[in-house]
């Protein structure tokens, strides 16, 4: 039986309107017989205007092929510059890698995951994602790219096609594209594309939703069944939502045997939620396997834990057990830092007035330029000629004055 029945072309951001950080994440992965196999730890480090949080719970989003909770916390503009990994099959545990971020204004620009491999990111003029870059550190300063993801978009801003190119390979691979209702944000088709060439593409799979309203009610499952790109695509599953009120409570998905859909049911998802609308528990059976989810949340709607547990063949059993921790940050980013920079202008150094936890030096497009740690100057003799704005932190205040540059 098909399992791919997961589109990920959908790309999401994070919003930052909350008081609230998310410091710290802890995570236990489970033998079959509940013994520890690997515990991992977190730690989120920020520069003082990012990693504000909204949420940060399980939205729900449809992909095309079935209704899919996406963790926000998963997407990449997450805005931490700093994420330190420990790892080890029981405590004390020991740092893994450290990972980096940098900005151009408010978007992520490059990820750098240590090891050897980060991801680079690009924007188009509205903001949107337009390039996703995954490299590798083949020798010292050479970079090679393993994989290259191209976003396009419509006038409304909806995601339309997105390519795929294998850096290996040096051709695009994969190709997928998508349709809408009309004006309406409703996905009406998705289709993908496969290439063993760059040059020539087959069809490898189709989805179909109907909606009513903004709620999805069917949708229908078109793939080659036998990998013969010259063989044409089937209908071989159907998919049926049903919601209550503004939540997805069930999705069945039903076998399709020569065109007519049946009732045998190949596989389904519940799902259940809280007075407050917060979905507390996943639960897949059937042909794509037995998982569960669950969630918890703190007092403050914050996501807290998530219980992941899969039926390996002696039932279901927790696999994988995530906790997360945040920082109340109210009224510190409003704080005032008072301090002075001189000489400014400057030819080459700047000197602050006292020494910064973070210091940071933006052009006046929002473009992060430089950033430092515990400091009282900074050099620019290597920059040209203009104006730039430095921002500095330290304990709880936060303070920013324009310089020029002769």
């Amino acid at each position: 039986m098909k399992k791919r029945l997961l589109f990920t072309m959908l790309v999401i951001g994070l919003g930052s309107n909350a008081q609230m950080k998310l410091t710290a994440t802890s995570s236990k992965s489970l033998n079959t017989d509940g013994s520890v196999a690997y515990i991992d730890s977190t730690q989120f480090n920020y520069a003082w205007d990012k990693g504000m949080i909204s949420t940060h719970q399980p939205e729900f989003t449809i992909m095309g092929d079935a209704p899919v909770y996406l963790y926000q916390y998963r997407q990449p503009t997450l805005d931490y510059t700093t994420r330190e990994l420990w790892g080890a099959n029981n405590y004390p545990l020991s740092q893994n890698w450290m990972s980096t971020k940098t900005y151009n204004g408010s978007n992520q620009c490059t990820s750098d995951e240590g090891a050897g491999f980060r991801e680079l990111f690009t924007y188009n003029a509205n903001g949107k994602v337009a390039t996703h870059t995954f490299e590798n550190e083949s020798m010292p300063g050479v970079w090679d790219i393993q994989e290259r993801m191209e976003f396009f978009y419509d006038a409304n801003d909806r995601l339309i096609a997105a390519h795929r190119f294998d850096g290996v390979s040096s051709f695009y691979t994969n190709k997928d594209s998508v349709w809408y209702d009309g004006t309406t944000n409703n996905v009406l088709t998705r289709k993908s594309y496969e290439s063993a060439d760059g040059m020539t593409f087959y069809l490898m799979y189709k989805s179909e939703t109907t909606w009513t309203g903004n709620q999805p009610t069917t949708v229908n499952y078109f793939e080659d069944d036998d990998s013969d790109p010259m063989t044409p695509i089937v209908w071989f599953l159907t998919g049926d939502y049903t919601f209550t009120g503004s939540n997805c409570t069930l999705f069945e998905v039903f076998l399709v045997v020569n065109d007519v859909p049946t009732t045998t049911l190949a596989a389904q998802w519940d799902y259940s939620f809280n007075g407050s609308n917060q979905l507390i528990s996943d639960v897949q059976s059937g042909g794509f396997g037995d998982v569960r989810i669950d969630y918890t949340y703190q007092a403050d709607g914050l996501l807290e834990t998530i219980d992941q547990q899969e039926d390996q063949g002696t039932g279901l059993a927790t696999y994988r057990f995530v906790r997360f921790y945040y920082t109340d940050v109210t009224g510190i980013e409003e704080e005032t830092l008072e301090f002075s920079v001189y000489p400014n202008p400057t030819t080459d150094k700047v000197n602050i007035s006292q020494v910064c936890d973070r210091v940071e030096v933006f052009t006046m497009n929002g473009e992060l330029v430089l950033a430092q740690s515990n400091t009282n100057n900074v050099d620019l003799s290597s920059f040209i000629a203009g104006n730039y704005l430095i921002k500095v932190s330290n304990g709880n205040g936060t303070g920013s004055k324009m310089i020029v540059k002769n």
